[in-house]
C-alpha cells in the first residue's frame, strides 16, 4: 500500500532522532526511482526542466518510523525530504522539486537515513536517465465548418526533424463549446524515424449542429506534454451550402510574413476539393528537407508552419503538389 505524502524540503529533522521502542527492528529503504528514469524529452519552451522527482520508500521495520530521504543527481545532493510516521511494512511516494539537467545521460540515486537502521544495504537505489530535445513537429490543425451527418476524419502529419527515432502518443479530445461536454476522445501512437514523416488517422467523428473545440495533446507524462494544438469545428445544418470555410475556386499557395525570413514561416494552402497533396520545403539543389503535409486533405484553406529557425541560412522553396496542380514559392532564410 502506497501513501502519497506531502513533502517539504528540509534538513535532518529531530523526528529521526526519537528513540525506537525497546526490541523494535528499525529498517527503512528505497525500493524504486519512479521519475526521472529512462528517456526524458523536452522542447525549448519547457526549459528549465522544473519537475517533481519521485521515489518509493518503505518501512521494513516493525515500528512506526520517521526519516529523511536524499536525492542525488550526478552524485551531487539535490534535495532532502522528510518522511513522517510511516507505519511498519508501508510504502510512501516521496516527491522532490528538482531542475533536471539538459541534454545528456545522468545518474540518479535515492537513499534513506533512518537512525539505527539494521539493514543499510537496502537504503540506496540508483538508476540513470537521458534528457534530449524532441524534434517532433505535428500539423496542421485548422478550424473549419462541416455539414451535420458528414463524418469528419482527422489526419495529422508528424515529422521528425531530429537524428534519433521518436515515438509519441496523440490524444484527441472534442468537447461541445456550449457546455464543455466531451463528445469524442481517442488516442493513437506514432513512431517516426529520423528525418521522416508519418500520418496519424483518427476514427471518423460526427455530431449534432453546434460549435466544438478540438484539443490535440502530444507526448507522454511525465514530464509535461511536448505540445498542445487546438481548433474549432462548426457543424451546420444540411440545408447550409457552405461545407468547409472558405472553399476556394482553385488551388493556391500563400506565404505569410517578410521575405527574406528570419523566423518560422506560415504557409496557407487552398484546395477546391478533397484531394491528396504534398507540401514540402526544398533547398536550392531541389532536395526535399522537410514535409509540412503529405496525404489526404479536405477542401478549404489550411495553414501549415515551417520551423525555419531549425535550418541553416540559404535559399529554399516551398512546393505544393496535387494530382493536377503544382506551385513553388522562393524563400530566403537569413540569420
Amino acid at each position: 500500500m502506497r501513501r502519497l505524502l506531502k513533502i517539504t524540503s528540509c534538513s535532518f529533522l529531530v523526528l529521526c532522532l526519537l528513540p525506537a521502542p525497546m526490541g523494535a527492528t528499525r529498517d527503512a529503504g528505497t525500493t524504486q526511482i519512479v521519475f526521472p528514469n529512462g528517456e526524458i524529452r523536452y522542447r525549448d519552451w519547457m526549459l528549465p526542466l522544473n519537475v517533481q522527482a519521485q521515489a518509493v520508500v518503505k518501512n521494513f521495520g516493525d515500528s512506526t518510523a520517521s526519516f529523511p530521504v536524499q536525492l542525488r543527481i550526478d552524485a551531487a545532493l539535490v534535495e532532502t525530504s522528510q518522511v513522517t510516521d510511516l507505519l511498519p511494512q508501508e510504502s510512501a511516494l516521496v516527491q522532490f522539486p528538482v531542475t533536471l539537467p539538459e541534454t545528456g545521460t545522468h545518474s540518479i540515486a535515492c537513499s534513506t537515513a533512518l537512525l539505527g537502521d539494521v539493514q543499510p544495504a537496502n537504503d540506496w537505489i540508483a538508476a540513470s536517465f537521458e534528457t534530449f530535445e524532441s524534434r517532433l513537429d505535428v500539423g496542421p490543425f485548422p478550424s473549419c465548418t462541416v455539414q451535420v451527418g458528414d463524418p469528419f476524419v482527422f489526419i495529422f502529419s508528424v515529422r521528425n526533424y531530429g537524428t534519433r527515432a521518436e515515438g509519441a502518443m496523440l490524444l484527441l479530445t472534442i468537447s461541445r463549446l456550449a457546455d464543455s461536454t466531451v463528445v469524442y476522445q481517442s488516442a493513437e501512437s506514432v513512431f517516426v524515424l529520423p528525418t521522416q514523416s508519418a500520418l496519424v488517422t483518427f476514427d471518423p467523428w460526427a455530431d449534432s449542429v453546434g460549435v466544438y473545440k478540438c484539443l490535440l495533446r502530444i507526448g507522454r507524462m511525465p514530464p509535461p506534454l511536448l505540445d498542445t494544438l487546438s481548433c474549432f469545428i462548426t457543424v451546420v445544418g444540411s440545408g447550409v451550402s457552405e461545407r468547409c470555410s472558405p472553399v476556394p475556386e482553385r488551388e493556391g499557395l500563400t506565404t505569410f510574413g517578410a521575405n527574406p525570413i528570419t523566423d518560422n514561416v506560415r504557409v496557407q494552402v487552398c484546395l477546391p476539393e478533397d484531394q491528396v497533396l504534398r507540401l514540402s520545403i526544398c533547398d536550392a539543389s531541389g532536395r526535399c528537407v522537410a514535409d509540412l503535409a503529405r496525404g489526404a486533405a479536405r477542401h478549404g484553406a489550411h495553414v501549415y508552419s515551417w520551423p525555419a529557425t531549425r535550418f541553416p541560412p540559404g535559399v529554399y522553396f516551398v512546393r505544393l503538389e496535387t494530382a493536377n496542380y503544382s506551385e513553388a514559392r522562393k524563400l530566403i532564410l537569413t540569420e
